[in-house]
């Protein structure tokens, strides 16, 4: 009989007791037997780690003294995981609920079926309509310079996606120890993509699976309370790292259409939007963000 492959399940916690608390709890019913849960604290001053300890005695958790984003996070993780020679490691999002108690074990057959994937991720539903899919595969275009997420398709097949979410993203850790880890200069933002893409230039699949789901509360660690849905500080990583990715990976055809749609439809637009609803910090994170993704030297954010 086949040994069943071991997996990691790596979640990054900054000051999210609470969500971290569902999430960890809505674990507790998997029915796949061998995994273990990997918790990375980037420097949560909420009393998380403490908490944890007493409430999960077997998860694993890596505590660091100042927050690292999530890619810093994602990283320490995985670096643990590949260290204790898993077979597979899922990111996921702390604030995710998983409903299914089959769930991993359906995106692990799906993986076990072909050697070439490399990637793969569930539906991800809102939490609230909870019937709405916040990603059912995607697509991202270095002509316009965004992505776009599906709705769910009818068939439940698993298909090929444009790119993996790093809100539930399962992960070969031959093809992590292939690519390497995610790219720690992104913090935030746009860094699964970056990573599905360098992926599938090494010719590794991203793959949709449309049978397993999850529930996601849709970046509640970005949001910023009362000023619409996302912080200065989300606003500033989008911006400069969707300007890094296509510095990295637009041909110069792509690029030279794709400035223009991308300043003229979506910088332009937000600023208006920031200026006539008075997000006079948001508006300067945009900007700033468009600078340094600009001007930053590649060689501080490209993995050659």
């Amino acid at each position: 009989m086949k040994t069943m492959p071991s997996v990691a399940i790596i979640i990054v916690n900054w000051n999210g007791l609470v969500y971290t608390d569902e999430c960890l709890e809505s674990l507790r019913e998997l029915s796949y037997p061998n995994h273990k849960i990997i918790l990375v604290d980037n420097g949560s001053a909420d009393g998380s780690v403490s908490f944890f300890r007493r409430k999960y005695p077997k998860v694993g958790i890596i505590e660091h003294t100042e927050n690292l984003g999530f890619t810093g996070g994602y990283n320490a993780g995985m670096g643990k995981a590949l260290e204790q020679e898993f077979d597979y490691v899922l990111l996921l999002n702390n604030d995710t609920i998983v409903k299914e108690a089959d769930f991993l074990s359906k995106m692990i057959e799906c993986c076990e079926d072909d050697e070439k994937i490399g990637m793969a991720c569930p539906t991800i539903y809102y939490d609230n309509p909870s019937d709405r899919a916040w990603y059912a595969g995607g697509w991202v275009s270095l002509w316009k310079g965004w992505g776009h997420h599906h709705q769910v398709p009818e068939d439940n097949a698993p298909q090929a996606t444009g790119y993996t979410t790093g809100c539930c993203l399962l992960a070969k850790a031959e093809t992590i120890e292939d690519i390497g880890l995610l790219n720690v200069a992104y913090f935030l933002c746009v860094e699964d993509v970056e990573w599905s893409v360098r992926a599938k230039k090494k010719g590794w699949k991203t793959v949709y699976v449309p049978a397993p789901s999850i529930i996601h509360k849709d970046s509640l660690s970005s949001r910023s309370n009362g000023k619409g849905m996302y912080s200065p500080t989300r606003v500033y990583h989008e911006f400069r790292n969707g300007i890094w990715f296509i510095r990295e990976y637009a041909n110069t055809f792509q690029k030279v259409v794709v400035w223009p749609v991308r300043f003229g439809s979506r910088y332009l637009y937000k600023s208006a939007a920031y200026i006539l609803l008075g997000r006079g910090k948001k508006l300067k994170a945009l900007y700033r963000g468009m600078i340094d993704g600009l001007f930053t030297a590649s060689e501080r954010f490209k993995r050659m």
